[in-house]
């Protein structure tokens, strides 16, 4: 067993070794006055051979050596700047961390591969191999040092005139906010804060490019004109108009794809002497090529964009979530399972959402619930609106506080207009009103079904799509009403819990059993909704059945063999003795 000192001891003899290693290549230690910029706790520097060239480089380790990657620099006499991965602090991006496997155990061997990676990219990009490198790394060399600009901008493949809005102060550190109108950015404001300040608002350019522009990067309005006149003069006319109408100065929006992705960016136009503009002119009438000629020198300052939009913040799901956009789900019950199954929606893709609950939230709710202390008293379906519009806030979301009777007589149109409903209540009398509807109401979308066993000793999610081959309560026991394929035998409220007050009782599980509820609801609505599952399907998700075991409780036999932490699907069949699919006319 090692003591407190485990992780300096490590760190003392890697340096040790290290020392040795650099010594054998002639590198010198460097004092600590002389590391690059950055939190270093040694460094050598040294030459080597770059296809014919002499480099020097500096070797730099982080605390976390030899579990993270040494850090290469190169040396301020380096004659080939700009090179494909070296940044203006003249860091050799080698490998990716998150994609690279190492052997930390191989200390020589990671600095040796390190040092041989920054040969590599340092010989290819003074023989100017790697050139095409900087357009798939475009936007880490355009938004060096230079000041952020945040966009809900929907990318699209025509020149337009977009809206900026200044906020002052600054909140959540976005200063300014782009889009395609006034009314995108006020509504982006009140879902991240109601306290947004907008201080103004100012007219931008959007400019879609066909490729990204090559470096050196454009200093100068004349520079800026040539490139853009390389591509087409459209956009350099579009530019100039632009200033024109907009008192001579302003914001320029691009946007290029790389990797078949749209890439956003900007540059900023300051403001000019007016008087020396309209000299001979009106306001806005300025001829385009006297403004052109005006404003050849003036310097322009690079931006870069951080896109906040629907397409860009989900680009990283992994899964196809253009296939959801559009997509209207509505929840009923938004409680502990409820409000993380529309969380966990969204998150997914899903950027509509109906929400309907009459409740509000209490003190005892917050323990298994998506919101906590700062939204008790406030209604379930605005606690929960609100925080998931906080953190995606261009999700739509319509709040209907009541139940669901009086939300469906009031709003039927809008209920069966969605492409899925969830019932996350638990209440055995709606989920039969339901799976009633789904069987008479014409048009009435997918219905699915979830709910969570006593313990969390099992979750389960029910999906009707179709009500031609069975129905919910094919799954009900005739007698009794009780679900047939519970994981626990028992009667229904055997473990309900009651509380010091009327109404009060509750059915005992943790919040990491409803997260895990809601996951397996979630999935099953993702399926539906992608078109890959058009029957009717169950799942079932068994947790701590050791534990169950243990409590002595009593497990149905069909789950018998069952593994803790596995998950069971099952399609559901036509129950013979199922009185309600086989009369489809029961309007009880």
């Amino acid at each position: 067993m090692h003591d407190l000192g485990y992780l300096d001891e490590v760190t003392n003899r890697t340096l040790k070794q290290v020392a040795v290693f650099f010594a054998e290549c002639n590198f010198k230690e460097l004092h600590q006055s002389e590391f690059p910029v950055g939190d270093f706790i040694a460094a050598w520097q040294g030459n080597i051979m770059c296809n014919g060239v002499d480099v020097s480089i500096i070797v730099a380790l982080t605390e976390g050596f030899p579990d993270e990657l040494p850090k290469i620099f190169l040396t301020k006499d380096f004659e080939y700047l700009p090179i494909p991965h070296v940044d203006n602090r003249l860091f050799v991006c080698t490998y990716v961390s998150e994609s690279t496997d190492f052997f930390s155990e191989n200390v020589d061997g990671v600095i040796r591969d390190s040092i041989e990676k920054a040969r590599e990219i340092i010989s290819d990009g003074i023989h100017r191999v790697n050139q095409s490198d900087y357009e798939a790394e475009f936007l880490a060399y355009w938004g060096l040092d230079c000041k952020s600009l945040y966009s809900i901008l929907e990318p699209v493949d025509q020149i337009r005139k977009v809206k900026m809005a200044i906020v002052h102060p600054a909140k959540h550190n976005i200063a300014y906010l782009v889009a395609d109108d006034e009314n995108a950015i006020r509504g982006f404001a009140a879902n991240v804060n109601p306290d947004f300040s907008i201080q103004k608002f100012d007219s931008a350019l959007y400019l879609p490019l066909p490729h990204p522009f090559p470096p050196p990067f454009p200093e100068t309005c004349k520079e800026m004109f040539s490139v853009l006149d390389s591509y087409d003069k459209k956009y350099s006319n579009a530019v100039v108009d632009f200033l024109n109408n907009n008192d001579y100065r302003g914001t320029v929006v691009f946007s290029t794809i790389i990797n078949d992705n749209y890439a956003l960016a900007g540059w900023r136009h300051q403001a000019m002497n007016r008087k020396e503009v309209l000299r001979g002119f009106r306001p806005g009438k300025v001829d385009p090529r006297v403004l052109k000629n005006l404003i050849t020198n003036q310097s322009i300052e690079r931006l870069q964009v951080e896109r906040l939009d629907l397409d860009r913040v989900q680009g990283r799901v992994g899964n196809s979530s253009s296939a959801l956009h559009g997509k209207t789900i509505c929840i009923i019950g938004c409680g502990s399972i409820g409000s993380w199954i529309a969380f966990n929606l969204v998150q997914a893709g899903i950027d509509r959402l109906m929400l309907i609950d009459k409740d509000s939230l209490h003190a005892t709710n917050v323990g298994r619930h998506l919101c906590g202390v700062t939204e008790i008293k406030k209604s379930k379906v605005e606690a929960v609106s609100e925080r998931i519009r906080q953190h995606l806030p261009y999700v739509r979301i319509q709040c209907i506080e009541q139940t669901f009777y009086k939300a469906f007589t009031e709003n039927q149109k809008a209920i069966q207009n969605c492409d899925l409903i969830i019932s996350a209540t638990a209440n055995p009398a709606l989920e039969r009103r339901l799976n009633k509807m789904q069987l008479n109401v014409s048009d009435f979308p997918p219905v699915l079904y979830s709910w969570i066993e006593p313990y969390g000793i099992a979750s389960h999610a029910v999906l009707v799509s179709t009500t031609e081959t069975s129905c919910f309560e094919c799954c009900l026991d005739p007698k009794d009403l009780s679900f047939k394929f519970q994981v626990l035998r028992c009667e229904r409220g055997a473990f309900t819990r009651q509380e010091a007050g009327c109404q009060s009782s509750f059915t005992p599980y943790s919040g990491l059993d409803a997260n895990q509820a809601a996951s397996i609801a979630t999935r099953l609505a993702l399926k539906s909704l992608s078109g890959d599952i058009t029957n009717n399907i169950r799942y079932v998700f068994f947790g701590d059945l050791q534990k169950a075991r243990k409590m002595e409780l009593d497990i149905s036999e069909e789950y018998a063999d069952a593994s803790d932490f596995t998950m069971k699907a099952s399609i559901i069949q036509k129950a013979p003795d199922c009185k309600v699919c086989s009369n489809i006319n029961n309007h009880d």
